[in-house]
C-alpha cells in the first residue's frame, strides 16, 4: 500500500510538561510529504496550528503542527540520495 511505520524503543520518558509547554507527551507521529510547503499549507487551511516551524536536520526538514484537538504531529520531508 505504500504505507511505511517506523518506531524506536530508545527514546527517554517525555517530562511532565507545564501548561503552557506545547510539546507531545509520548511518541511523536510523522507524516512524510515530499512537499512540505504544500503540507504547511494544507495543515493551517485544515485548522492545524504551526507549533514549529520548518527546519532543516540531519536527513531532511521537518516541521510540527497541533491539530484542532491539541494533537501535537509533524511532517517530514527526507533528503533524496
Amino acid at each position: 500500500s505504500g504505507l511505511e511505520v517506523g518506531l524506536t524503543t530508545e527514546a527517554a520518558p517525555a517530562p511532565t510538561p507545564t501548561d503552557d509547554d506545547e510539546s507531545s507527551i509520548g511518541p511523536l507521529l510523522l507524516f512524510q510529504s515530499h512537499e512540505l510547503d504544500d503540507a504547511l499549507a494544507s495543515v493551517t487551511a485544515g485548522g492545524g496550528r504551526i507549533v514549529t516551524q520548518p527546519f532543516d536536520y540531519p536527513g531532511g526538514r521537518r516541521f510540527h503542527f497541533s491539530d484542532p484537538s491539541g494533537n501535537v504531529l509533524g511532517v517530514d520531508r527526507p533528503d533524496t540520495a
